[in-house]
């Protein structure tokens, strides 16, 4: 699979035009890119940035190179530290060992062996579809359901078991008179997710966030990098087979749309017109894809075309230039302003004043004039590097081409839990608030009965302290006073304390068993009539061991009353609930007079600890 600097895919490619199959054989025909080579390596002489917390390193893949933006927060917010470009010499396919191989040298390269940062990848936007789902208020526990119904709403079927998705709260607005949510949710199939993932694992470097250009874009705009201060922003990425524009609204994404219109669509008119020219003067061979492109740069102002093969010279009239050029201009521009004219009419927002241009376009600044002059609204090419950034070791890429390259990189370096994420999705976003949650509670509770432990010890010192103090006052006193002790009387009152505890022990005993039938009568209820009280004292007629008392008696029926098993079932529990109780057991339940009566014998266990 093939990854390119794109962004959101509202309408998948279903059906591929003549256009795009127009493309394929360009592409196949473009002379072979160089060997692999670091287009700059800020790993020498840039000391390490001392930010807080654990830098994010962003990564893009294009059919020529890999991109990585390095980013860590200080006091001044998030300022991005390193970026690397790393030409291919391999199509980015992730089943090619030989890309895996690149990829894991530019890693080790960028990133180092501590594997410290949360590396974000771009998905292709092929495999990933983005849609803006209005839903009924709800709660943060309860927007997850409501997400699954509108989703499965939306796309009209029951949301397969393989499909993953994520989202994120955009705003409330009124639809009505009445209070509704804005959700902005993307989703893809997982068996485009685990390629991707798979190869990162495989490499030893797990992902922390797959995402696509357009939430990387909606980045940029909340880190206050984009250089606007407009509550609406247009961007328009122009690629080489389509186009897509994305709007958002206080730095939220609220509208994109994909165009199957791009930089090869001039290329394609350009090519036939100069086959057709050579062919009318002779010449079969076909220009090669270089050099339309090449030739395409030079004329989308309207120039003459002129161009050699095989030592003859070729050239295209300059109005026949604009006659083929303006078409697609015209139907790009077309396209970008109905999209702007929607938003204006369905969404409350200020409108679009200026748009931001991103893709193929900024290569040459001729293209991007010539757009410009299409447009009744300013068109500026996006740079989101500032000066501070690098800690001043490391200068931002030279050219706009480069640094827009560079933008999906760093975009994905911003990113943080607000960005929707198809590796870490919502499941495991709750997951990790409960588990924050449960700890902090955790946390809280400790401190809690730390506190609690320390006040008790505090309490205790206290009165320890006092009990001494009056220990030695008391002490004090008694040095004053001469006293003279009889062994005699001592004996006495000794006798006479044991005599009287032997008396207790024996009215305890006595009037044991009386305590024990007193508290079972109590407990027991209405319907239970208790015939029998059978007090068993144990071998050795000590207080110390347990003893047993046995009830006879029988339970009637009553009429839509409850079973007479269950009301002895509960006589039975009520009594074990005495404090003289260890145990109960029911030893026998006989029915008797066609059912209508049950006779019973319960034993109820007695401890023996019956002190006076």
């Amino acid at each position: 699979m093939n990854f390119l600097n794109q962004g959101v895919d509202v309408t998948s490619f279903r059906n591929l035009s003549a256009t795009e199959k127009l493309l394929e054989r360009i592409r196949s025909d473009a002379a072979a890119p160089s060997p692999l080579r670091r287009i700059s390596d800020p790993m020498e002489g840039t000391p390490p940035f001392r930010g807080k917390g654990r830098p994010t390193l962003g990564i893009s893949f294009s059919q020529d190179a890999i991109y990585m933006v390095e980013a860590c927060r200080d006091r001044r917010g998030k300022l991005f530290t390193r970026y690397s470009r790393t030409e291919l010499s391999v199509s980015p396919n992730l089943d090619d060992s030989q890309f895996g191989g690149v990829l894991e040298k530019a890693l080790a390269s960028f990133a180092g062996k501590k594997k410290e940062a949360r590396i974000w990848v771009l998905m292709g936007a092929a495999d990933v579809e983005v849609r803006l789902l209005s839903l009924a208020p709800a709660t943060d526990d309860e927007l997850s359901v409501a997400v699954y119904w509108g989703l499965k709403k939306e796309l009209g079927q029951e949301l397969p078991n393989d499909l993953i998705y994520d989202y994120a709260l955009v705003g409330r607005r009124m639809d009505g008179g009445y209070p509704r949510l804005e959700v902005v949710t993307c989703f893809a199939n997982r068996k485009v997710l685990d390629p991707l993932r798979n190869l990162f694992e495989t490499l030893g470097y797990p992902l922390s966030g797959i995402t696509v250009a357009s939430f990387a874009l909606e980045n940029l705009l909340r880190e206050g990098r984009v250089g606007s201060s407009e509550e609406s922003s247009c961007f328009l990425y122009v690629g080489d087979g389509w186009s897509r524009i994305d709007i958002y609204y206080k730095n939220r994404l609220r509208l994109s749309r994909d165009i199957k219109t791009g930089f090869n669509s001039l290329v394609e008119v350009m090519q036939e017109e100069m086959q057709a020219v050579m062919r009318a003067a002779g010449e079969m061979l076909e220009p090669s894809a270089a050099l339309v492109s090449s030739i395409v740069a030079l004329v989308v102002e309207g120039d003459e075309a002129r161009w050699q093969m095989n030592g003859r010279d070729y050239a295209i009239p300059n109005r026949r230039v604009r006659e083929l050029s303006n078409p697609v201009v015209t139907r790009l521009v077309r396209q970008v302003e109905r999209t702007l004219e929607y938003f204006a009419l369905n969404f409350k927002a200020e409108p679009v004043s200026q748009v931001f241009l991103t893709g193929e376009m900024v290569r040459n600044p001729r293209m991007v004039h010539a757009l410009s002059r299409s447009f009744a609204l300013p068109v500026k090419v996006l740079n989101v590097f500032q000066p501070e950034d690098f800690s001043g070791f490391l200068s931002p890429p030279d050219s706009a081409w480069e640094q827009d390259q560079m933008i999906p990189a760093a975009g994905l370096a911003l990113s943080s839990g607000m960005t929707p994420n198809l590796y870490c999705t919502w499941k495991e976003k709750q997951l990790a608030r409960r588990n924050r949650r449960l700890t902090a509670a955790i946390c809280l509770g400790g401190l809690l009965v730390l506190g609690l432990m320390g006040g008790f010890t505090a309490v205790k010192k206290m009165q320890t302290k006092a009990q001494l103090l009056s220990n030695l006052r008391t002490e004090e006193q008694l040095t004053r006073y001469s006293t003279s002790l009889n062994p005699e009387m001592i004996r006495k009152l000794h006798e006479k304390v044991e005599t009287k505890r032997a008396d207790e022990a024996r009215r305890v005993e006595r009037y044991f068993p009386l305590a024990v039938i007193g508290e079972v009568l109590r407990r027991t209820p209405e319907t239970v009539l208790v015939e029998r009280v059978l007090w068993e004292r144990n071998a050795t007629g000590s207080r110390q061991e347990p003893c047993r008392t046995e009830l006879e008696g029988r339970i009637l029926l009553q009429e839509g009353g409850p079973a007479m098993e269950n009301i002895l079932a509960g006589y039975a529990l009520e009594l074990s609930r005495a404090s003289f109780v260890t145990g109960t057991r029911i030893r026998r339940q006989i029915l008797r007079e066609n059912g209508r009566l049950l006779a019973f014998t319960l034993s109820v266990d007695c401890h023996g600890d019956r002190k006076p």
